[in-house]
């Protein structure tokens, strides 16, 4: 049981509260433990070397959950809400009563989900006739009731006989750097079973991609509604991530875009700095932008997360996170050394450097997004 926690400290490491949480941990272990353990946000391997002593500091069981605790995010089995209240049990998480209702948003967004695409029926063993016969009784007047409850319940659109999707009203959240934006869509994300098709990806990847798709189909006469029938296609759930419109080439766009995958019964989970109605704020002509922002209130529920702390500030580095001293340059580039040569080892231990690996510091050319070129002075490692 205890490994489990300390296996559990070690995954959740990237995350702000994560390290809260190992902090809370080694707080009951000698000075030395935690000096040798390097609490750090953003490295994983810190946070392996530390589950040991966090399991030790577990061992008196698990904890309570404090008092106030929402009930009904404590008696969730599965989704966000189970994650989240396992984690605040543990330790790993601080209770945060603002998060808790972020949470509690996106444990309906997720029940809702789970209603549209229950798990996969196995067969009854019913023979082709009873099978037949058991589904024409039922569709006459059961799929008109469950369609009523569906559209009371956050679930609108209907799945008729050409394979159209109920859509799930999905979320909007935004608010300050450092509440816990990111962390709590990709608890929603973890929970998501196979059946909810869920990509999770950062806004401006996507739309790289999408421009990187409308260039290979020019010659559709609808590029754009052509695109996004292939995003649909294999997406159920979009969980986007730092929704922040400052081009204008995305901005003429997403209501064309997102208005055809909405129509396909896409939910959209999104995070934000920013409210929907400040989204491109004064951008070029931002009239022929306002209608996403009225489709997005129609299809997520809009959430501010009204969070006055920044978790990222009470995250603790070991050895810092910018060099500062007058040795500085040498210091960068022995970091870099190390981080290279920790690639290549990690790497040729799993599977054998691959082609693409760089033994020694050299320049290298990487080709990126939409055939552009990035040059590098300087590149070692994977």
């Amino acid at each position: 049981m205890h490994s489990q926690k300390a296996v559990l400290l070690a995954r959740q490491a990237g995350s702000p509260q994560a390290v809260f949480g190992l902090a809370r941990f080694l707080a009951a272990v000698p000075t030395g433990s935690q000096q040798t353990a390097g609490i750090s946000t953003s490295s994983t391997a810190h946070a392996a070397e530390a589950a040991p002593a966090a399991a030790a500091a577990a061992a008196v069981g698990p904890a309570e959950l404090p008092a106030g605790f929402p009930a009904d995010l404590a008696a969730a089995t599965e989704g966000p809400a189970a994650l989240y209240t396992e984690r605040v049990r543990s330790g790993l998480y601080r209770p945060d009563a603002l998060q808790q209702v972020t949470v509690s948003r996106l444990q309906t967004v997720y029940q809702d989900l789970r209603e549209a695409y229950p798990p996969p029926q196995r067969r009854s063993g019913l023979t082709l006739v009873d099978h037949v016969e058991t589904k024409q009784t039922r569709s006459s007047w059961f799929d008109g009731i469950s369609m009523l409850l569906r559209s009371q319940s956050g679930l609108q659109g209907s799945a008729g006989p050409h394979g159209q999707r109920f859509h799930v009203r999905g979320l909007y959240m935004y608010g300050g750097v450092g509440c816990g934006k990111t962390m709590l869509m990709d608890m929603l994300v973890e929970a998501a079973p196979r059946e909810f098709q869920v990509e999770r990806v950062h806004f401006h990847d996507f739309m790289l991609d999408i421009h990187s798709r409308l260039r290979h189909v020019k010659e559709e006469a609808d590029p754009l509604k052509h695109v996004a029938d292939s995003v649909a296609e294999t997406i159920k759930v979009l969980a986007l991530d730092e929704l922040f419109v400052t081009d204008v080439a995305d901005a003429m766009i997403l209501h064309r875009l997102f208005g055809r995958l909405w129509d396909k019964g896409l939910t959209l989970v999104g995070t934000s700095n920013r409210a929907p109605d400040a989204l491109y704020e004064g951008g070029l002509q931002r009239q022929l932008f306002l209608p996403f922002i009225h489709r997005l209130k129609e299809s997520c529920y809009i959430h501010n997360m009204q969070s006055p702390v920044d978790y990222r500030r009470l995250a603790h580095h070991a050895r810092g996170t910018y060099f500062l001293t007058p040795d500085r340059t040498a210091l960068l580039h022995e970091a870099f050394l190390q981080a290279g040569q920790a690639s290549l080892k990690h790497n040729s231990s799993i599977q054998g450097a691959s082609a693409g690996a760089v033994g020694h510091p050299s320049p290298v050319t990487i080709e990126v997004a939409m055939g552009r070129l990035l040059h590098v002075s300087q590149a070692l490692g994977e």
